[in-house]
């Protein structure tokens, strides 16, 4: 779980730093990302076990 907590800061960390400093082009290129991001991980939790 940790790996967990630490990517989520990461990531965090990465989207702050995108808000406060970014175009606003690369704000709504980082929106893209995290909704896919989103997608994606709940297409995992879909997949057969």
């Amino acid at each position: 779980m940790r790996e967990f907590g630490a990517a989520e800061g990461a990531v965090r960390d990465a989207l702050r730093q995108v808000v406060m400093t970014g175009t606003p082009e690369q704000r709504a290129k980082a929106l893209a990302v995290l909704a896919d991001a989103r997608k994606k991980l709940y297409l995992i939790l879909a997949e057969e076990v």
